[in-house]
């Protein structure tokens, strides 16, 4: 595969998307594969992100930890289905970073919360809208960001900065 090949398939993907893709596309060429050392040099660009992959299920909980904190709910309400605002926006939030960071692994996120991918879908679509439109809401998702960085979870920031700066750059 040519550089410039994986260049045009970049350009169709989001960027904080793009570890995620180049390190589904080294496990599909497998650990045998011999990579040229100009691809190798291409896709040292994109780190791979796969802390949360060693225990999917603890990187959730300490995200959902994290957002049922900062909204001052307790985790057993959200799961049981409460509706008021700070409920709903605590997992809404936790959807938005597991998503990004997991690169649309639907699937864990679904099982976790126990929802349809569908409803899964909308709740991050507005849960972007809201970002990009309501500063205080801003502000208490880079709250949460910045707690999850500080227990270690950086994978958490780079994925929120590239969030933002997308939608920063769709603006124009």
């Amino acid at each position: 595969m040519k550089y410039t090949r994986i260049e045009k398939l970049l350009v169709h993907i989001k960027p904080y998307e793009k570890a995620a893709f180049v390190s589904a596309l080294i496990e599909t060429l497998g650990m045998e594969h011999k990579l040229s050392e100009e691809l190798f040099d291409y896709m040292s660009k994109y780190p791979s992100i796969t802390r949360w992959r060693e225990d999917p299920e603890e990187f959730m909980t300490k995200v959902f930890n994290a957002c049922c904190q900062e909204y001052g709910v307790t985790q057993k309400d959200v799961m049981k289905g409460k509706r008021t605002s700070n409920h709903v926006e605590s997992k809404r939030v936790w959807m938005f970073i597991c998503e990004g960071v997991m690169s649309s692994d639907f699937e864990l996120i679904a099982s976790f919360i126990k929802m349809d991918k569908s409803s899964i879908k909308y709740h991050i679509a507005k849960t972007r809208s809201f970002i990009e439109t309501n500063k205080k809401y801003f502000d208490k998702v880079k709250s949460i960001v910045e707690a999850l960085n500080q227990e270690g979870l950086h994978e958490i920031p780079e994925f929120f900065i590239k969030e933002m700066n997308y939608i920063k750059n769709k603006r124009r």
